[in-house]
């Protein structure tokens, strides 16, 4: 089972689709899903969408090691960035917007939107935590500022960049 991707906003963000039954598996010491896909964008960039979801539990109930069709549990950042979780499967969007959490990658090199929350489900003690990364890939040498028609993330996320001339 595969992440679908597409484009939304006239280009300025993201619709993705992913079922989950079929793909929920062990992780680490917890149940979960993990998958992620790749587009082309404009301006010599490629965007890398990743996101996981992870079964957590309340007490002694231990986490599904199947996951539970009739689930139901939804993730709200803003209304531009979003989850839901229902009918076996996922949905989520990212509109790019200025106010989401926009930060460099831990290299430094790439822009990326990264964001996780937990939220308890509609079965009783079982959450989920959902984390997304939504990464701007350099694919040429020279590409063009990454801008959108609020103005330039780099701007955003400047206090995590310093400025090289200085150095």
């Amino acid at each position: 089972m595969s992440l679908e991707v597409n484009y939304g906003w006239k280009g300025d963000g993201i619709k993705a689709y992913c079922p989950i039954i079929g793909s929920w598996g062990a992780h680490g010491n917890s149940f979960g899903i993990q998958k992620s896909s790749q587009l082309d964008f404009r301006g010599g960039y490629k965007i890398k969408v990743q996101f996981s979801l992870r079964a957590w539990n309340h007490g002694s109930y231990s986490a599904p090691r199947e996951f539970p069709s009739d689930v139901k549990c939804g993730f709200d950042h803003s209304p531009q960035l979003g989850a839901t979780v229902s009918n076996g499967k996922i949905d989520f969007f990212v509109q790019f917007m200025e106010n989401l959490p926009w930060r460099l990658t831990e290299k430094g090199q790439e822009l990326e939107i990264f964001w996780s929350d937990d939220k308890h489900s509609s079965i009783e003690k079982i959450g989920f935590t959902f984390t997304i990364w939504v990464i701007f890939k350099q694919t040429d040498v020279r590409p063009s500022p990454l801008s959108f028609e609020w103005g330039n993330p780099r701007q955003v996320a400047g206090h995590f960049e310093s400025n090289r001339r200085r150095h």
